[in-house]
């Protein structure tokens, strides 16, 4: 998902929190959308 762009890692205070990015959030969107319009 990093190397795609979705998903953004910070690494501060050793701890790692992964945050996705607005481009992760549009696909995620987009794939709920196309999934829920039943083109299959």
């Amino acid at each position: 998902m990093i190397e795609l762009g979705l998903v953004n890692c910070d690494g501060k205070e050793g701890m790692k929190i992964y945050q996705m990015t607005t481009y992760g959030k549009t696909v995620v969107e987009y794939l709920k959308d196309y999934d829920s319009a039943d083109n299959w």
